[in-house]
């Protein structure tokens, strides 16, 4: 049998298995759509998993199902949905929670390409509280995401990338405050650094490391990060308060009331919140030695 033909009949072979894929695909959806309660979608989930057809669809719904199987009672939602933005510090059974995180980690091996799935990923590491594997699924997702371009697949149609990506690491960002324990600060540093290394004007991680340096007494390193978030303040409004709060904090008297001032000058700003952020700055000048964490 030559070259050529047997290239053809791989090639075909490929075409019916994509073809026997798709179908089981279909079956299986089928299925869940008509599935009574959460066990018998469950019970569907696992023998897809274990069938020829597998798709991210399978680890991404197991993930979020085991999550809230892991969760006490009052907290489970309808079929488990991820909850992404949840910031409430949850009391989730940790043996349930590792099978979300094994089947996680799974989709990821399988499809590293699928965004949705380091992202659950990711939130699992944060609910069990395992931080460096957080940061290193943080550090992966920004290193894969230049290999492929960041031309990410999602095992959700309606998923928008940048603001999942976003909504992940404000929850990452606030760990340290969560958790009431300010050593795990050194996590949302190594994140920040992370992004800015490929994104160098991301705010918020410009933010988050303001904050850091801010609280180890690192005033060059905190008012050079303010430089930076100046020139986006012009665009990006929202970033006035950080500035006006972040000089205060360096003492700097001049530049925190001239900030402050463009806060009160922008049309956006509610009185209360002009009033509170005024309260803050002033505060702040007043003991600038109090160790304080800037929000956006």
């Amino acid at each position: 049998m030559n070259t050529y033909l047997n290239k053809k009949i791989v090639i075909l072979g490929l075409l019916i298995s994509m073809c026997w894929s798709v179908k089981g695909q279909i079956a299986y959806q089928d299925r869940m759509k008509n599935a009574k309660d959460s066990n018998e979608l469950l019970s569907i989930l696992e023998e897809w998993e274990a069938s020829d057809s597998v798709c991210p669809e399978v680890y991404y719904y197991l993930t979020n199902i085991y999550i809230n199987k892991a969760k006490p009672e009052e907290e489970k939602n309808i079929f488990g949905l991820l909850d992404i933005i949840n910031q409430k510090k949850v009391d989730y059974d940790k043996d349930i929670l590792q099978t979300a995180f094994n089947y996680s980690s799974k989709g990821v091996s399988l499809f590293p390409d699928v965004i949705t799935l380091r992202i659950s990923n990711i939130e699992v590491c944060r609910h069990l509280e395992s931080y460096k594997t957080m940061v290193s699924g943080v550090k992966d997702l920004y290193a894969h995401g230049e290999v492929i371009c960041n031309k990410w697949l999602s095992a959700d149609e309606n998923t928008e990338v940048k603001k999942q990506i976003a909504e992940m690491l404000n929850t990452c960002y606030l760990v340290p405050f969560q958790d009431d324990n300010v050593k795990l600060i050194e996590h949302s540093k190594d994140i920040a650094e992370t992004v800015l290394k490929y994104n160098p004007d991301n705010a918020m991680s410009l933010v988050e490391l303001l904050n850091y340096h801010l609280d180890k007494g690192k005033n060059k390193k905190a008012e050079a990060i303010l430089k930076k978030l100046a020139v986006i303040s012009d665009t990006e409004k929202y970033i006035l308060p950080v500035l006006a709060l972040g000089y205060a904090k360096l003492g700097d008297t001049i530049n925190a009331m001239e900030y402050l001032r463009k806060v009160k000058e922008d049309p956006g700003n509610s009185d209360s919140y002009i009033k509170s952020v005024t309260e803050e700055v002033m505060n702040l000048l007043k003991d600038n030695s109090v160790i304080y964490r800037i929000a956006i």
